[in-house]
Parts: C-alpha cells; sequence; structure tokens
C-alpha cells in the first residue's frame, strides 16, 4: 500500500473496503475494480484480504479509498462475464454435500438453474452476483439445516467427488473467479507433496498434483 503523503490522511478503510466487497458481489474483479479506480490491485487486495501474518489494512489513504468509492458497477460491469467463479462456487456448493436441484431454490432460481450454468462458458453480472451471494450464505452450512435428506447429501458428495469437484475450503476469494487459478486442497497442491497428501487424506486427486507427481516418476495419473 502506497506511504504517499500527497495522497492525503490514512482514513478508516471499512467504507472502501464494504463497497470493493460489494462490487465483487456483483461481478467486478480486483483487476477491473482498480483500473477503474486508477490504482494499483495490490491496494485493493491489501484492505481485503489478509496474508500469512500481516493482517489486512484497517487504514487507506484518502485518495485511495475515494477512487474506490468512485467506481460504481454500472460502469465497470460487461454485459457478460467469464462463468468460472460461479461454476466454481456451484460446484463446490455440491462438494459439501448440496445436490444441484436443491441449490436453485436456495438461491432463488428455478431448481434446474444451477445444472444449466454448470454447462454455460459466460453468465450475465446479475447471475453470477446471485450465486455468490448465495455461496456466500451457504458454503459453510450443514444441508442438513435446509432439510436436505442424508441420502439426498450423500449422492451429492459421491457426485462431486467422482467429478473432482472441489469444496469451499479450497478456494478463497482472490482465486475462485480466476481462470488460471487450481484448487488449493492440501495446502502443497502442484507438488508431489500435494500428491501423496491427496492419497492420504483420501482427496481427489487435482490437476496440478497429478502432473507434479507424473513429472517427477509419480503414478498419480492413476490415482484419480
Amino acid at each position: 500500500m502506497t506511504s504517499n503523503p500527497a495522497l492525503g490522511p490514512l482514513i478508516n478503510a471499512e467504507p472502501a473496503r464494504q463497497h470493493a466487497c460489494a462490487l465483487m458481489a456483483a461481478g467486478v474483479s480486483v483487476r477491473r475494480m482498480a483500473s477503474a479506480a486508477g490504482i494499483n490491485p495490490s491496494i485493493i487486495n491489501g484492505i481485503l484480504y489478509t496474508r500469512g501474518s500481516q493482517p489486512r489494512g484497517e487504514k487507506l489513504r484518502q485518495a485511495n479509498a475515494e477512487a474506490i468509492l468512485a467506481v460504481r458497477a454500472a460502469d465497470v460491469t460487461p454485459g457478460t462475464l467469464d462463468a468460472t467463479g460461479t461454476r466454481r462456487r456451484l460446484q463446490a456448493l455440491v462438494a459439501v454435500g448440496w445436490p444441484l436441484f436443491r441449490i436453485g431454490p436456495a438461491l432463488d432460481m428455478y431448481p434446474s438453474m444451477p445444472g444449466h450454468l454448470l454447462m454455460e462458458r459466460t453468465v450475465y453480472p446479475t447471475t453470477a452476483q446471485t450465486v455468490a451471494a448465495g455461496y456466500g450464505r451457504l458454503w459453510n452450512t450443514d444441508p442438513r439445516m435446509h432439510g436436505i435428506p442424508p441420502g439426498s447429501i450423500t449422492r451429492a458428495l459421491r457426485y462431486a467427488r467422482a467429478q473432482r469437484w472441489a469444496p469451499p475450503a479450497a478456494w478463497d476469494d482472490e482465486t475462485i473467479d480466476d481462470p488460471t487459478a487450481g484448487p488449493e486442497w492440501t495446502g502443497y497442491c502442484g507438488t508431489r507433496r500435494g500428491w501423496h497428501l491427496h492419497q492420504r487424506d483420501g482427496l481427489p486427486t487435482c490437476d496440478r498434483c497429478a502432473a507434479a507427481a507424473s513429472a517427477l516418476g509419480g503414478v498419480a495419473a492413476g490415482a484419480r
């Protein structure tokens, strides 16, 4: 985060953080948001996320805060968005026991809608926002508390495992919408150690760990 005093005094970052979160829920990426604000993406990431032992920033230069607050979703949201994040959120819900046909009603959608969205390459911003908001409500709740029968939960878990769909714990807010990012199942994905952790913990083998083990003479390719 910049320390240039010409950008004004340090002020409370919470209003800018809340606005940035609202923009993300509307389908605006941090990179697009930063471009519209004319600032470095690291400034926004710095008030959004804790990184290792470094907590998220609670103060922000006034000029940077004003630049973030001036960004409007309507000005920077394209007609359609890449559907990667929408698909991953739906897949992650199935991976914790939500049947696809029950996700739709929980998101105020038709029951068949999530299944259709899994096949789409792009989605409307309002659809991305609806799924992101619903995912935010549901990802860490027990489907049984929403009336999902145990048998349906078991079938959802089996299906997600067969598809190698990553659960919410494998994604964070910075990676789930990034088409170039992969899920982080083990904390070491992309290495041979990550592959061994997949096997040890009975997790579906992700592509990055399969590739890493194969490159080093492992047998990951046949252990999915």
